[in-house]
C-alpha cells in the first residue's frame, strides 16, 4: 500500500452556509465557555495567592532530624533525604533500595499525519485537498489505526505490556515517617543502564527491545522499554502539616489543601518562591485559553457572512480577514474585562490596570474605525 495518498472533496455554496449556520452554534457555546473559563480561573487564581499568603506567614520552618510535638498540625517547611529500604519490581526487573521505578514502554507503530489545503471557487463553492502520510515511529501512547483513514496496511497492534510507576509505600525523611505520598512527588530520576538479560527482550544501547528487533530497523509492533528509578537517599523538600505519628500530609485550609514537594534541598522562602512562579504560569495559560476560546467562538459565530460572500471569492476573503481583525481585537477587549471584573470581586486592586488596558484597546478600535469613515468619500459623482 502507499504510504501517502490526496483525497479531494467539494463542498457547494449551499453547503458552506449550512456548515457555517452549524459552526455559530459551536462559537456560541465556546464564546459562553470562555466567561466561565476565565472568571473561575481569575477566582481560582485568587485563591491561591491567598495560599500563598498563608505558607508565607504561617510555614514553619523545621529541622527534618528533629519533629518538635508543638508543631503538630500546624504547616511546616522541612528537607532531607528520603530513605527506604524497600525493593520495587515488575516481570523483568527488580531494584532494591528504591524510592521510585519506573517503566517506560514505547511501540514501533504507524502514525497519520494530515494536510488540507481549501481553495474558493467562483459560485461560492469550495475545493479540500487532503493529503494523508504515514509514517512509522516510536510512540509510548497506543496511536489508535482505527481512525485512520487509509487503514489497509496501516494497523497498529495493541500494547503487551504497558508503562508503569512504583512508587515506595514506606520511607523516611530524617525523624518523619514517609509514605506514597512523598516518594510519589519525587521526579528526579536516573536511567538504569544495565538490565539483566531476558527471554523476551534483548537489551540493546541501554533498552530492552523485542527479541530479534534491530533498533535500526524496527517492524511495527516492536517493543523497546527503558527503566528509571529514584535511589534511596532522594534530596527532598517540602511544605506540609506535621501530624501527631510524625507523617507529613496536606494541610487543609479555607483557601484548599496545601502541599508543596520539590526535589532538591530548598529552604521556606525558594520553595515558596518556586510555587508563585508555578501558580503564575497556570494562571497565565489559562488566561490565554480563555481568551482563544472566545476568539475562536467569534470567528465562528461570524461565519455566515463570509460564507454568503464566498460566492465571489476575492470579496468572502477580505471579508474574512476583517472579521478576524474584530474578533482579534473585541476578544483581547472582552477578555481583558472579564479578568477586570474578576479581579474587582477577587483583587480590588489590582483591577485598575486592567481597564486602562481594555480602556487603550477601546479607543485604538473606535481610532481605526473613524479613521475608515474619514477615508472614505462624502459624494460619489454621478456621470451625466
Amino acid at each position: 500500500m502507499p504510504n501517502s495518498f490526496t483525497k479531494v472533496t467539494r463542498t457547494s455554496y449551499g453547503g458552506r452556509i449550512k456548515n457555517s449556520i452549524v459552526g455559530v452554534i459551536i462559537g456560541l457555546l465556546l464564546f459562553a465557555i470562555s466567561f466561565v473559563v476565565l472568571w473561575k480561573n481569575e477566582e481560582d487564581g485568587a485563591r491561591l495567592a491567598k495560599q500563598e499568603n498563608y505558607i508565607s506567614k504561617n510555614a514553619i520552618e523545621v529541622d527534618s532530624k528533629l519533629p518538635s510535638r508543638e508543631n503538630d498540625e500546624k504547616l511546616i517547611a522541612t528537607s532531607g533525604k528520603l530513605i527506604t529500604g524497600e525493593t520495587l519490581s515488575d516481570e523483568n526487573l527488580m531494584v532494591r533500595n528504591s524510592l521510585v521505578l519506573k517503566r517506560d514502554v514505547e511501540m514501533y507503530q504507524w502514525d497519520e499525519d494530515k494536510k488540507t489545503e481549501t481553495h474558493d471557487e467562483l459560485g461560492g463553492g469550495e475545493t479540500t485537498t487532503t493529503t494523508y502520510t504515514y509514517t512509522k515511529r516510536w510512540s509510548s501512547r497506543h496511536i489508535d489505526s482505527s481512525r485512520f483513514n487509509q487503514q489497509a496496511g496501516h494497523l497498529n497492534p495493541d500494547f503487551p505490556i504497558t508503562s508503569l510507576r512504583l512508587n515506595a509505600q514506606n520511607a523516611t525523611l530524617g525523624g518523619y515517617i514517609a509514605n506514597e505520598l512523598q516518594t510519589s512527588s519525587v521526579n528526579e530520576l536516573t536511567t538504569i543502564t544495565n538490565l539483566p538479560q531476558n527471554n523476551l527482550y534483548e537489551f540493546i544501547d541501554g533498552k530492552y527491545y523485542t527479541k530479534g528487533a534491530s533498533p535500526s530497523s524496527p517492524n511495527v509492533g516492536d517493543i523497546r522499554i527503558s527503566y528509571l528509578y529514584a535511589p534511596s537517599g532522594a534530596n527532598v523538600s517540602i511544605i506540609g502539616q506535621q501530624n501527631s505519628d510524625n507523617t507529613i500530609s496536606k494541610h487543609s485550609t479555607k483557601y484548599g489543601n496545601i502541599y508543596w514537594q520539590e526535589d532538591g534541598i530548598a529552604d521556606k522562602a525558594t520553595m515558596l518562591k518556586n510555587i508563585k512562579a508555578s501558580n503564575s504560569l497556570l494562571t497565565n495559560i489559562l488566561r490565554v485559553v480563555g481568551w482563544f476560546l472566545m476568539f475562536i467562538g467569534l470567528l465562528l459565530i461570524s461565519g455566515p457572512i463570509s460564507a454568503i460572500l464566498k460566492f465571489i471569492p476575492a470579496l468572502g476573503s477580505i471579508t474574512g480577514f476583517l472579521a478576524g481583525i474584530v474578533a482579534l481585537l473585541v476578544s483581547l477587549v472582552l477578555s481583558i474585562i472579564t479578568i477586570g471584573i474578576a479581579w474587582f470581586a477577587y483583587r480590588p486592586l489590582s483591577a485598575i490596570g486592567l481597564f486602562i488596558v481594555a480602556g487603550a484597546l477601546v479607543y485604538l478600535i473606535k481610532g481605526i474605525i473613524d479613521k475608515r469613515k474619514t477615508q472614505m468619500p462624502a459624494d460619489y459623482p454621478i456621470e451625466q
